[in-house]
């Protein structure tokens, strides 16, 4: 099997991305190119790292009420958009709904990437992003390099961001697509696969439930939702498509 490598980002890719993170974020380009150094860099390391943090001015709400709230909030998390590869050439993207996370970082923004996946111990030992892991993996071993994104880039404690600012998380993430030009895009959930659909962006779009809800996948396969299950009907049905 073929190493896996993390954000190896063509220059073309970067620019663009960074680019369009600068343009949403209060950031820079020299900045993230920073933030993805200290994701990287322990990728293959064992044990749990240090957390990369950005300050509060990261990110700046369009509507002010709201912005107050994410001030005052005690946790705050944003997922910059990663890639994952085993050498493939094709691309696709799995798109997430948020950055969830449960790690208070009062005055800070956690840093980090859809489902935890520039953590080893998140690859292999975690349970649950274990799960995720082995679904990406199933396309990086088939020849696909496969860009991870969320929806909506920054969690506030468990509050829903402002209308104004999905549209503009969906805008960005609309011209991700754009500047990517994935083969095919994939969603786990309904937030997620409904705002891809809104987009009508024209490509291939493969939706399933979220890797979390086993009650869905059981319900989608007519049998039990055990991960050896979900990964055989992820496989063949995914292939299918692609």
């Amino acid at each position: 099997m073929s190493p896996l490598s993390f954000c190896d980002f063509n220059p073309s890719q970067t620019k663009a991305i960074y680019e369009l993170l600068a343009q949403t974020f209060d950031t820079s380009p020299t900045e993230l190119e920073h933030f993805y150094y200290l994701l990287r860099k322990d990728f293959d390391d064992d044990g749990w790292p240090p957390s990369v943090y950005a300050d509060r001015r990261f990110f700046s709400s369009l509507k002010q009420h709201f912005q107050a709230k994410y001030e005052r909030a005690p946790i705050v998390a944003c997922d910059l958009p990663s890639l994952l590869s085993r050498g493939g050439q094709k691309l696709v993207m799995i798109v997430a709904q948020d950055s969830l996370s449960r790690d208070p970082a009062p005055d800070k923004v956690r840093l980090g990437t859809p489902y935890a996946m520039h953590l080893k111990q998140c690859r292999q030992e975690i349970y649950h992003t274990r799960r995720y892991f082995r679904l990406i993996d199933v396309l990086l071993t088939h020849g696909y390099q496969v860009y991870l994104t969320d929806l909506y880039k920054i969690y506030v404690g468990g509050i829903n961001l402002p209308k104004k600012d999905r549209e503009r998380f969906r805008a960005v993430l609309k011209r991700e697509i754009e500047v990517l030009e994935p083969q095919a895009l994939i969603t786990w959930g309904r937030e997620a696969t409904t705002a891809v659909e809104k987009l009508k962006t024209g490509r291939e779009h493969c939706s399933y439930p979220h890797p979390a809800a086993p009650w869905a996948w059981a319900k989608l396969m007519g049998t039990k939702a055990t991960q050896e299950n979900v990964l055989a009907y992820w496989q063949n049905d995914l292939f299918e498509r692609l």
